[in-house]
């Protein structure tokens, strides 16, 4: 199975499948990393051409107030998150989580071809 840096199994993103077990991994190492000055904390979950799925924290109090967990697609081409999700629970979050991969994998397969 292959690994993320973070030590989340790959497999499953790459069938278009983000497990809660692999989110609640991933929640508690992000929590588990040491705050940096003014950098917003991330864990990667998945890694599809040149985008990345995230579980970021979030950035204001009022946000993580509303949803206490933190979906990001990001581009290393443009270095900005392309999509952002807020979430309630992690079976939310793994749909979303899901979806976000298939839309990179079909932003990708676009780049490809033109």
């Amino acid at each position: 199975m292959m690994q993320s840096s973070t030590g989340i199994g790959l497999a499953n993103a790459f069938m278009n499948h983000v497990t809660e077990w692999q989110l609640v991994q991933a929640y508690m190492r992000l929590f588990l990393k040491p705050e940096k000055d003014g950098d917003s904390r991330f864990v990667s979950l998945a890694h599809i051409g040149a985008f990345e799925l995230r579980m970021c924290e979030a950035s204001n109090g009022h946000l993580k107030e509303a949803f206490p967990l933190w979906l990001e697609l990001y581009s290393h081409e443009s270095r900005h998150a392309i999509e952002r999700c807020g979430c309630h629970e992690f079976g939310e979050a793994a749909l979303i989580a899901d979806e976000l991969i298939s839309y990179a994998r079909d932003i990708d397969r676009r780049s490809m071809r033109g």
